[in-house]
C-alpha cells in the first residue's frame, strides 16, 4: 500500500473528527481556470472538452460538479474580459451518459464573477478508483470569452472549439473536432468533482506557482496529470483540485482577491501551499 507522509498519517484523525462523511473532492484533475478562451481571430462560439478523472479509494455517491465564472490571474482572481456563457455538462460512467443540471436547468447561463457554480446531485454511485469521463461545454457570443483551464492531452483529454450549432456534450460518442473547428490548448473544464465518500478520505487543494502547476511538464497520455503534485496525488488516487498558476504571487492576496480558493477549502482535508516564491 502506498503512503504519503502527513496524508495517510492523519487519516485516522480525519475520520475521528468527521464521523459522518461530508461533501469533499472525490476525483482527480479538478482545475481552476487560469485564463480565458474566445475573442480571438477565429471568434469561436462553442468550446467543448472531455476529461477522464479518477475517483478516490472508497465508494462515493451524491456527486456534484463545480464550475466558476472566475479565473486565476497572477496575484489575484479575475473576471477581466469575461462575459456570460451557457454551460453544458455530463458525466459518462460505464458507457452511460448522465446529463448534469444546475438548479434544475440543463443549460444554465453563468455570469462572469460567479464564485462556485454547483450542480444538482448526479444519480450515480462510483466504485473505488473508478475512471469516469466529465464532459463540459461553454457557449458564448462571437468575440466573447469564458474561463478556461483543462490542461493535458493524450487519451485522457479532448479540447475543441468551433462555431458549430450542435452540442457534443450529451452523448457517449468521442468528442471530435467539428468541421471548421480546431483543437485548443485550454478550454472550459470542471473546477472540482465533489461527493460524499463512504468513509472520510484525504482530499487536497493545490495552491501555488508554476512548480506545483507543472509548467513545462508534459501530461501523462492516459491520465492527463501534469507536474509532480498532480502525478503524486493521481498515482495514489487522492482527489485534488489544481488551483495553482504560473507566476502567481502572494503580494496582492486577501480574502477579497482569492474568492474561489477560499470557498473551495470547505471541500478538502489538506491544502498543499507553495506560494511566496515569486515574491
Amino acid at each position: 500500500t502506498s503512503t504519503v507522509t502527513g496524508l495517510d498519517d492523519s487519516l485516522s484523525e480525519i475520520r475521528a473528527n468527521n464521523p459522518t462523511p461530508r461533501p469533499q473532492f472525490v476525483c482527480t484533475r479538478g482545475m481552476f481556470a487560469y485564463g480565458g478562451v474566445g475573442a480571438g481571430a477565429r471568434n469561436d462560439t462553442r468550446f467543448e472538452s472531455s476529461l477522464n478523472v479518477s475517483t478516490c479509494k472508497t465508494r462515493v455517491g451524491n456527486i456534484q460538479l463545480i464550475y466558476s465564472g472566475i479565473y486565476a490571474n497572477a496575484n489575484e482572481e479575475s473576471t477581466s474580459l469575461l462575459t456570460v456563457f451557457t454551460l453544458e455538462s455530463a458525466v459518462v460512467q460505464n458507457g452511460a451518459m448522465n446529463p448534469v443540471t444546475f438548479g434544475g436547468r440543463l443549460r444554465p447561463v453563468i455570469d462572469a464573477g460567479a464564485t462556485l457554480v454547483i450542480s444538482d446531485p448526479v444519480g450515480v454511485s462510483l466504485a473505488p478508483e473508478s475512471v469516469i469521463q466529465v464532459r463540459s461545454g461553454g457557449i458564448v457570443l462571437a468575440g466573447a470569452r469564458l474561463p478556461a483551464g483543462a490542461r493535458g492531452g493524450g487519451t485522457a483529454t479532448v479540447k475543441v472549439a468551433s462555431t458549430s450549432a450542435t452540442s457534443q456534450i450529451y452523448s457517449t460518442a468521442a468528442i471530435t473536432t467539428p468541421a471548421g473547428g480546431t483543437t485548443t490548448t485550454t478550454t472550459i473544464a470542471p473546477l472540482a468533482v465533489v461527493g460524499v465518500p463512504q468513509v472520510a478520505t484525504p482530499s487536497v487543494l493545490v495552491w501555488g506557482d508554476s512548480i506545483p502547476h507543472g509548467v513545462g511538464d508534459n501530461s501523462e497520455s492516459t491520465t492527463g496529470l501534469i507536474g509532480y503534485a498532480e502525478r503524486a496525488l493521481g498515482a495514489l488516487k487522492i482527489p485534488f483540485v489544481q488551483a495553482g498558476r504560473g507566476g502567481d504571487q502572494t503580494i496582492a492576496y486577501s480574502n477579497n482577491k482569492a474568492w474561489v480558493r477560499f470557498a473551495l477549502m470547505q471541500y478538502c482535508s489538506h491544502v498543499f501551499l507553495t506560494m511566496g516564491t515569486n515574491d
